[in-house]
């Protein structure tokens, strides 16, 4: 018996959405369907939230790179600073004993350099968001720069094929009707 091929991709990556007054967070995960998106929020057995955004509705994916992989770095790096600060300060003037307070100091130090190579690895971090004519919704899933744009790479051509892709004339039809389109003239009285 021949096998059915599979109706859902899931995407990269994996988020959370901090949901009821940051008490908890809910899995966010994103799947490529035969003619939309599928976000699914709290993948839980009791509880799983479902956005379908069809292709030919998706206005703009945007990207925008975030601080918050450096400031994660950054806050472990000062951490271990104030850490080997205050060994050095133990050791020199309180007179504590090398071979005991470098494996206390270590203790907090290790995971924070677990951290540090953690935030280095997955790369830089970002924000997403889906624009649909009706609404804007966040994709806590794509959260690194590399994962994405490994997702756009999966989801632009799907976009594409449903939507189909503008010529330069219609390009530049748009941007004129743009550009003449400002603010209606205000008519002065008098000088008609």
């Amino acid at each position: 018996m021949p096998s059915r091929p599979k109706e859902y991709i899931r995407l990269p990556g994996f988020g959370r959405k901090v949901t009821a007054l940051m008490l908890y967070a809910e899995d966010c995960h994103l799947w490529l369907g035969p003619d939309h998106l599928l976000h699914v929020i709290g993948s839980r057995w009791y509880n799983e939230i479902y956005t379908r955004f069809y292709y030919r509705d998706i206005q703009a994916v945007m990207i925008r790179k975030t601080a918050g992989g450096t400031i994660a770095i950054l806050t472990c790096l000062s951490l271990i600073g104030l850490i080997a600060a205050f060994s050095t300060f133990g050791i020199l003037v309180w007179r504590w004993q090398p071979e005991v307070t470098i494996p206390i100091c270590l203790a907090p130090g290790l995971p924070l350099l677990i951290i540090i190579f953690y935030n280095l690895i997955r790369g830089p971090t970002c924000k997403c968001h889906l624009q649909t004519a009706v609404s804007r919704e966040e994709l806590p899933s794509l959260g690194r720069m590399r994962t994405a744009r490994r997702a756009m790479r999966l989801l632009e051509p799907r976009i594409q094929n449903a939507q189909g892709l503008l010529s330069g004339n219609d390009i530049l039809q748009a941007e004129n009707l743009i550009l003449n389109s400002g603010p209606p003239k205000k008519q002065i009285p008098g000088n008609e």
